[in-house]
């Protein structure tokens, strides 16, 4: 299925180069491994992405989905929760039930929380990357003030099956739900970075996840089998909003919290949006999937999702980049090899009924894939995603 459209050279006859970018708002998937895909989390730009699978591997990319690279954590682990910070040069990783894994710059370099073994199903994390929530399904709430080389349980912590974080901005205020799907169970707040915490007005439900805007005022939920709730006082009073019922697993918010993003778990679900802090939902076209979870840049206009089915797609991030160059009496398109994902197309007119493939057989040009051909007439060409 075409997916994701690049466009447009000039006449070839007088082209010199072209940089050409993606502005198609449509799902792509990203070129990644078959696995089990839990989580996925973005940097306020969407540059900068981590996504991690049960019983697989972490893998991060720092170009908005281009190309990605396997994280140096232990693989074949049920990696199931990961955040970053606004910049993307702090990530974090870990395992339901088992170990927390931290970056400081980017995923080149990860160090290894062996200590804090729990069931670990979410994770949020402050703007600046030094404070960080993570709950756990056992009960446990940590939170770091140092980028996650430390964690604490601060005395009186309430105790549940914590199935949803998220943050501020600043880290200060908090927010987590209980419930996974198992039994009802409550919202609580901090307004102290996790140093005490308050049962809020939201009703006993069976959360499943939570976002927060930057200033923590606006906050959305999801409930297994329910509808999503809003709240737009901190978590004083919620109400549920126009989302329809279903098993909402992951939920997202832009920076204002005005533009939500939400996904079904369900073997045919679907993704959802919303521009207006919650009143309306639609359906975004997506393949119908058992989605996990969803990530949002800070404007909310750049989406990553990600499936247990295999698949994690991304909305609105930029495409790989075609380059055209005149070579004597040829041209020459060059695109990153490892965009695999996507088709070089031609056409003799930038609107035409049907694009067709060009079928010269890419040649290897050092981590580029390259197409020469004659430049004669006037011409046209993409990169088709698929």
């Amino acid at each position: 299925m075409k997916t994701r459209l690049h466009f447009f050279p000039l006449a070839l006859t007088t082209l010199i180069a072209a940089r050409l970018s993606s502005s198609a708002q449509s799902w792509v998937p990203a070129n990644l491994p078959h696995q089990q895909w839990q989580a996925i989390a973005c940097s306020a730009d969407a540059k900068t992405l981590i996504a991690a699978a049960l019983n697989g591997g972490v893998y991060v990319s720092t170009n908005s989905g281009n190309a990605w690279f396997a994280a140096e954590v232990p693989a074949g682990l049920a990696w199931y929760t990961v955040s970053a910070s606004s910049d993307g040069t702090k990530l974090l990783a870990a395992v339901y039930g088992g170990l927390i894994c931290v970056s400081t710059n980017s995923g080149a370099v990860w160090t290894t929380n062996g200590d804090l073994a729990a069931t670990w199903t979410s994770a949020a994390m402050s703007s600046d990357g030094t404070k960080i929530l993570l709950g756990g399904f056992d009960g446990t709430l940590m939170n770091s003030t140092d980028s996650g080389a430390t964690f604490t349980n601060y005395p009186g912590t309430p105790n549940n099956l914590w199935s949803g974080v998220a943050s501020s901005a600043n880290g200060s205020n908090l927010v987590a739900v209980a419930g996974g799907g198992q039994q009802p169970g409550p919202i609580y707040v901090s307004t102290n970075a996790g140093q005490s915490w308050t049962l809020s007005g939201a009703p006993s439900q069976k959360w499943q996840c939570v976002a927060s805007s930057a200033s923590g005022a606006r906050l959305c939920a999801g409930v297994w089998g329910g509808v999503i709730y809003t709240s737009a006082n901190s978590a004083v009073t919620w109400n549920p909003s126009g989302s329809p019922s279903a098993y909402w697993r992951g939920i997202s918010s832009s920076s204002d919290g005005s533009k939500l993003a939400a996904v079904d778990a369900t073997s045919t679900g679907l993704i959802y949006l919303s521009t207006n802090a919650g009143s309306l939902w639609t359906t975004s076209s997506v393949p119908a999937l058992s989605w996990s979870f969803i990530a949002s840049s800070a404007d909310g206009t750049r989406l990553a999702a990600t499936s247990v089915f295999g698949s994690v797609y991304l909305f609105g991030l930029s495409g790989p980049t075609l380059t055209i160059t005149r070579s004597g009496a040829n041209v020459v398109l060059s695109w990153p090899a490892s965009a695999t994902t996507f088709h070089l197309q031609q056409s003799p007119g930038i609107a035409p009924t049907v694009w067709a493939p060009v079928t010269n057989v890419p040649a290897d040009a050092g981590g580029s894939s390259q197409v020469t051909l004659p430049a004669s007439g006037r011409t046209f060409f993409r990169l088709n995603g698929s």
